[in-house]
């Protein structure tokens, strides 16, 4: 169980309402979640597979869809999403069903196969907001197939922008009849205020209403410390300093000042001072964003022993500095403890849990140096192909290259893309928002490899006879 299951399983207002449905079919078809993480291996697996017969009837090869499989299930980090009670797995089976949905549009495309995959990305937005990154290359595809296929593209664009506001008003309506509210930003105020924990303080004056002040008194310590952190350990203290601080420090703490019930009571407060803060340094807000996108797709947490005993070392002369704590509103408190009840999870003393627990910095165990270096090749090479599948789209759209397999991974690589980029400016790069889309990375990767013998005359041939 994780810190945040507690808002799955008890359909907190603040979360999308797809995992938590989930859950509830779940418990009440099998009396208990002790068969979830089963559940949740076999739909991933399931998922795998109906992608790769996709693939399979689209390439005509055997070797492609096998080694996508293979590559797929064995990431480090993609399965083990399947032990977690969070709304990563039933996301990253919906960006692989997402794959096999269009390219089973693209074999015959019709409104009805346009259809199955607008209804995959309204259900994934249900699951994460972040998979809002399918609807721009589900509007597209419909452009590179008009001519042969006679789609309308009016009903297409209508569909799509119909399933994308049922998927993203889903949470809200469900919310407004559930708990009479249709407020969700909590959650988005939140994410994007992790930034400013370790931004330099301008001059410029904020305005009271944001209790700059009392955030600044807790920040300052932080971001001071963090200038003398040596920058292969930047990444890995900041994961962790913003998880900590956000939610057990200034949620907690604006709670107590404004003598408020909820942590969504606090939304408006984070959200104005972030929007200051962002007005004030946006070089810095690009920067960061980007160091974040860079992080995510190169396994920055994974580290070596030698690595590890240098960290060691470092947190010996420079011990983390410490924030003030403030305990979580008793809502919060009391849905965690029924909900360990409940599952059976013997996690209270975590400390995003229970701020009675004083915080202690764990570094990442360490693993083998010959892992972390094949990963990163291949982390690495995936992102950069990927990307370069993006570019292409655009002769693409100007007719200039009519390959239809260039098209359909530049659309794939479009939502990976999207989808990275999303999680690095709007969160904290945690390790795990990389998994979910990992088969789109993967498929690029050895789409290239399998195609390395004749893509540039393919191309050359594609331009040409434009």
């Amino acid at each position: 169980m994780l810190s945040d299951s507690p808002s799955y399983i008890y359909f907190n207002p603040m979360r999308p309402i797809g995992y938590p449905t989930f859950l509830y079919i779940i418990k009440h078809a099998t009396g208990n979640y002790d068969s979830l993480r089963y559940i949740q291996l076999i739909l991933l697996c399931l998922s795998v597979y109906i992608a790769a017969m996709s693939l399979s009837r689209w390439f005509r090869r055997l070797l492609l869809p096998l080694v996508f499989e293979a590559g797929a299930l064995g990431h480090p980090g993609l399965v083990r999403l399947t032990d977690t009670m969070g709304s990563d797995s039933l996301s990253a089976c919906t960006f692989l069903l997402f794959i096999a949905a269009v390219f089973h549009f693209s074999r015959g495309p019709s409104l009805r196969r346009y259809g199955i995959v607008c209804l995959v990305f309204a259900v994934a937005m249900t699951l994460r907001p972040v998979n809002v990154s399918m609807v721009i290359p589900a509007l597209l595809l419909p452009l590179f197939f008009r001519q042969e296929s006679g789609l309308s593209i009016t009903r297409c664009v209508t569909l799509a922008l119909f399933s994308a506001v049922t998927g993203w008003q889903g949470t809200a309506v469900v919310n407004r009849i559930m708990h009479r509210t249709t407020a969700t930003s909590y959650i988005v105020a939140v994410n994007l205020f992790q930034r400013t924990i370790f931004m330099e303080h301008g001059k410029e004056p904020r305005p009271k209403e944001c209790d700059s002040e009392f955030i600044e008194e807790i920040t300052t310590p932080v971001m001071n410390y963090m200038k003398g952190v040596p920058w292969e350990f930047t990444g890995i203290l900041r994961l962790h300093y913003a998880n900590y601080v956000r939610f057990n420090s200034i949620v907690g703490g604006l709670m107590k000042l404004h003598n408020l019930s909820l942590e969504e009571q606090t939304s408006p407060i984070l959200m104005c001072y972030t929007v200051v803060r962002y007005r004030q340094a946006p070089a810095t807000v690009l920067w960061d964003s980007a160091v974040n996108y860079w992080y995510l797709i190169s396994n920055y947490t994974f580290i070596s022993e030698d690595a590890r005993n240098r960290l060691l070392t470092f947190l010996q002369s420079h011990p983390p500095v410490l924030v003030p704590v403030y305990p979580h509103s008793l809502h919060e408190q009391l849905i965690h403890r029924a909900a360990i009840e409940e599952v059976g999870a013997n996690g209270y003393d975590d400390p995003y849990i229970d701020a009675s627990v004083p915080w202690k910095f764990d570094p990442p165990r360490a693993r083998p140096l010959a892992l972390i270096l094949s990963l990163d090749i291949v982390q690495l090479s995936a992102a950069t192909l990927s990307m370069l599948l993006v570019i292409m789209l655009c002769p693409a759209l100007l007719g200039m290259i009519r390959d239809r397999e260039l098209i359909l991974l530049g659309l794939i690589s479009l939502t990976v893309q999207l989808n990275l980029l999303i999680c690095a400016i709007g969160d904290a790069p945690e390790p795990r928002f990389l998994f979910p889309i990992w088969p789109g990375l993967w498929l690029a990767l050895i789409w290239s490899i399998c195609s390395s013998s004749y893509v540039i005359v393919r191309l050359s041939r594609a331009v040409s006879g434009a």
